[in-house]
């Protein structure tokens, strides 16, 4: 049985080493980004983001398991939340 994994922010960072971690124990895995790259490119603040992703999602190719790594603080935010 193939297992099938999910990965938003899969292109970059931690959400890029999970998705390599999971390929390597055997699972297929869908990224899904803003960055090119991605399986499925789509800015999940777009009120059209769920039909994007749900296309695949029914097409029986999964998921099994979800990686939600994503980070929707804009840079200017983040900064300022920063520790000094």
């Amino acid at each position: 049985m193939s297992r099938t994994a999910l990965v938003t922010g899969g292109v970059s960072g931690l959400g890029k080493a999970a998705a390599l971690r999971l390929e390597a124990d055997g699972v297929k895995v869908i990224t899904l980004d803003v960055a090119d790259g991605a399986d499925l490119v789509v800015d999940v603040t777009d009120p059209a983001a769920p039909a994007v992703i749900e296309t695949p999602m029914n097409a029986g190719t999964g998921p099994e398991a979800l990686a939600h790594i994503t980070s929707l603080i804009p840079a200017s935010e983040s900064r300022r939340r920063s520790p000094s």
